[in-house]
């Protein structure tokens, strides 16, 4: 099962590179803070943000995930840009997801190999024929992670 931090993590980088809105974080604070008997302050904080703009719900969710560098939440978010990729979901807005990602994760939540992967993913689908496949073929090894995110 993932924890509160890690889930608070893939809500954060999924917002900042457009995977989720900023209405679907509200919506899971929410669910959350009923679930809870004493909500924290940080998740309370998320969720007044409903009125602010995403970057104020981002920092909060950043308060929310905590300052360590935990890999976790960037695989998670990888296994969930593979379960859409697994789907045939927009192959260009997945490596549109890949390229603004690369540009937000730390070094010390990825192998550089894995980012730079993705920055070769984004120039090889601008500027020649990428096969869905490739994306998928890049994306499989974070599979198992998007399947955690679905318990």
């Amino acid at each position: 099962m993932l924890s509160l931090q890690t889930i608070a993590g893939v809500y954060r980088l999924g917002l900042e590179i457009g995977f989720f809105s900023k209405d679907e974080v509200i919506e899971w604070e929410d669910r959350l803070i009923e679930l809870e008997q004493r909500p924290s302050s940080e998740l309370i904080d998320v969720s007044m943000a409903v009125n602010s703009e995403p970057v104020d719900v981002v920092s909060a969710l950043r308060r929310l995930q905590g300052e360590h560098g935990d890999a976790m939440p960037v695989k998670v978010l990888l296994g969930l840009l593979w379960l859409n990729a697994k789907h045939k979901c927009d192959n260009e807005a997945i490596v549109h997801y890949l390229y603004r990602f690369s540009n937000e994760i730390s070094s010390d939540s990825l192998d550089d190999e894995v980012v730079v992967k993705m920055n070769i993913i984004e120039d090889e689908y601008r500027f020649t024929d990428l096969d869905e496949t490739d994306v998928e073929n890049f994306l499989r090894p974070f599979s198992k992670y998007g399947d955690e995110w679905k318990r």
